[in-house]
């Protein structure tokens, strides 16, 4: 049981990172550094007393070591700039929805770079095969109505959906080589048939202010017109926030610290992600920079700080930190080398409070728990992160972390807790993995449905979920929505 099975398993340890379901333990070797490996010693055991154990061990070999993010030297290439049109070739595809309105908006866009350079650029509607552009793509509608967008939608590079930009609005904005294919990914989003034809307007006359020529290349664009019943929603996603966002924001980063909040600096750091994706704000972008700064120097061993160095359950929030600065770190007010600061802090922030929290779950044979899939969303983006552009070990080693995590909950429809909160969050991260990675086997092994009957079983008449298990309030949390929702998209 546990990490030795019937099996064979090939363990690739690299000191410094945890992997494979093991855990680098520091404290062990305190401070001394290995030059040389002249030992390797196995120490076996098992919870069941009187256990007989058979252990074979094969292939034993050393190998260079690995790029770890700790190693990093440099961040992964930029491409600031869209290029459309090159010498008068296409550059680019229009992948519109399936609909006469999607269709009249690509016609609009595709003629203003013809006025503009000459060039017809293929257009067509998307599809699920368009879900990873290799190519630069300009893509129109949302997540409902044009099936390109369903990657860029999940893994948070766009909001783009019924309800954002809103009846009647329109959002452009710019993804940066968002799958590390060489490739961007322009977003005319548009929650209606109204929304899609302002929205092409409104690109249309962002390239009408080009130079005219045989090339047409589009810097970082964030362009918002939020309709009116979306800015109800959220009234802040149409302001500009100042420049005392910045102090603001390191002052409650710091009381956050100063209280042991839960999830810590991280929820600040998620808080800034959100309001970033909305508004596009280079303050934002550089609060974020400031906060990883100041988490990073306050990690220090102290009996007073409840939950560790990071602070108390900080990775709750570890997927949409991670996912943020997916979309932060192209910012224009991001230099170079605070990227690789950024990427080196967040690293190991990962590394020691969040990976730590579902190692077990990777290698173990029960479902998980919702402490271990909160952490688990988090390698799931980190591996995303991490093996995309520059391909580090922990990249490849965390996202499959979570791959084996959730693959081995897709099979069951029962999730760990019988509580009616709890429950949902763990079975919400798992559909959420499902759409992100994509991996649809919730969706098609039968267990979203009876997952789907359970949640609509414990509903009252009223919509509301009945309370059982630690719930803590008569209406529970309404978190069996990330699971509705998800199962009827």
């Amino acid at each position: 049981r546990g990490q030795l099975r019937q099996e064979w398993r090939t363990f690739e340890i690299q000191a410094g990172v945890s992997s494979d379901g093991l855990l680098w333990e520091p404290k062990v070797v305190e401070d001394r550094v290995a030059k040389n490996a002249d030992r390797i010693e196995f120490v076996v055991g098992t919870q069941s007393p009187g256990a007989g154990i058979d252990l074979l061990v094969d292939n034993l070999r050393l190998a260079p070591a690995r790029t770890t993010i700790e190693n990093l030297s440099r961040p992964a290439t930029r491409l600031p700039d869209t290029r459309i049109v090159i010498a008068g070739k296409p550059n680019a595809i229009v992948l519109h929805p399936e609909s006469d309105a999607g269709r009249v908006a690509s016609a609009r866009i595709g003629g203003a770079i013809r006025d503009s350079t000459g060039a017809q650029i293929p257009a067509r509607p998307g599809s699920a095969s368009d879900h990873q552009p290799r190519q630069n793509a300009i893509l129109l509608g949302n997540v409902h109505t044009n099936p390109a967008l369903l990657l860029l939608y999940a893994r948070n590079f766009t909001p783009a959906d019924a309800i954002c930009p809103g009846a009647g609005g329109s959002l452009i904005h710019t993804a940066h080589d968002p799958f590390g294919l060489g490739a961007n990914a322009i977003i005319a989003a548009a929650s209606d048939d109204a929304g899609i034809a302002k929205a092409a307007d409104a690109l249309a006359t962002l390239m009408s202010r080009q130079p005219r020529g045989p090339n047409l290349a589009l810097p970082r664009i964030f362009e918002r017109d939020y309709g009116p019943e979306f800015l109800k929603r959220i009234p802040w996603a149409g302001a500009t926030p100042s420049d005392k966002q910045l102090p603001g924001g390191l002052a409650r980063a710091q009381k956050a610290l100063d209280e042991g909040r839960h999830t810590s600096v991280a929820g600040e750091l998620a808080n800034v992600a959100k309001r970033y994706r909305l508004t596009g704000a280079s303050i934002e972008a550089r609060l974020f920079v400031a906060l990883w700064d100041m988490y990073l120097k306050s990690a220090k061993a102290d009996p007073r700080k409840y939950g560790g160095p990071w602070g108390f359950d900080s990775d709750f929030p570890s997927g949409e930190v991670v996912s943020g600065w997916d979309l932060i770190e192209d910012d224009p007010a991001i230099t170079d080398g605070e990227r690789l600061r950024v990427m080196k802090a967040m690293g190991r922030w990962l590394a020691e409070a969040v990976i730590p929290k579902c190692a077990s779950a990777a290698t173990g044979d029960r479902v998980p728990h919702n402490h271990q899939t909160f952490p688990a969303l988090g390698a799931m983006f980190a591996g995303l992160y991490y093996s995309k552009g520059i391909d580090t070990l922990e990249g490849q080693r965390w996202l499959a972390m979570a791959d084996a995590i959730f693959g081995r909950q897709a099979r069951y429809f029962k999730p760990y807790e019988d509580c009616n909160g709890y429950q949902w969050l763990t079975t919400g991260h798992l559909m959420r993995h499902a759409v992100a990675r994509p991996d649809f086997t919730i969706f098609e092994n039968g267990n979203g449905r009876r997952l789907v009957d359970y949640a609509i079983g414990t509903m009252n008449n009223l919509g509301y979920q009945v309370t059982y298990g630690d719930t803590g309030s008569w209406q529970c949390w309404n978190s069996e929505m990330n699971c509705l929702d998800r199962f009827a998209f």
